[in-house]
């Protein structure tokens, strides 16, 4: 073999060493790039699963707050239960990855609001304290779909400020 022939095959090896080192290192950097990604979106669906426990035990106390209210009647009692409930969906809504999640559980934060609002001024009507049970249900169902990866439950909006159209508030 002559030098121009050796010179020639070791230029084309290092060629070679240099596109496969650059192939193999973009190959790792995709598949890294795709692994974040993916743990990334687990880690996000991971956290908005917690954010809807935790909601899930403020709608609950929040629909226990409305009963007892019906029994005794203590405004104070719940407006306290209402503000302890939408400090915690201040803090965990904006975690939910599932808008229609979010938007439910700010739509009980909202009808809660005016329940509250309403009981500090004397007596509700027994249908509105039905309707706010029902929204409670509706949201609890929707969170716990969302926590199950399973689709959510059908839902109407809530007719906030019209009262007559709230008290006769159905989920579907």
């Amino acid at each position: 073999m002559d030098i121009a022939t050796g010179v020639t095959q070791a230029g084309i090896a290092a060629g070679s060493a240099v596109i496969g080192a650059l192939i193999g290192g973009l190959m790792t950097s995709r598949g890294a790039t795709k692994q974040w990604q993916r743990d990334l979106l687990r880690a996000r669906r991971d956290r908005s699963h917690q954010a809807a426990q935790r909601l899930l035990i403020a709608v609950a106390r929040m629909e226990a707050a409305v009963v007892e209210w019906a029994a005794d009647h203590d405004a104070a009692a719940l407006g306290a239960s209402f503000n302890a409930f939408s400090l915690t969906t201040v803090a965990e809504n904006p975690f939910l990855i599932d808008d229609n999640v979010a938007n439910r559980v700010r739509a009980h934060v909202e009808f809660t609001a005016v329940f509250a609002a309403i009981a500090r001024q004397g007596d509700i009507p027994t249908p509105m304290t039905e309707a706010v049970r029902r929204h409670a249900d509706a949201v609890v169902s929707a969170l716990e779909a969302h926590i199950a990866d399973k689709p959510l439950p059908a839902y109407r909006e809530l007719p906030l400020g019209r009262a007559a159209e709230l008290m006769a508030w159905r989920p579907e």
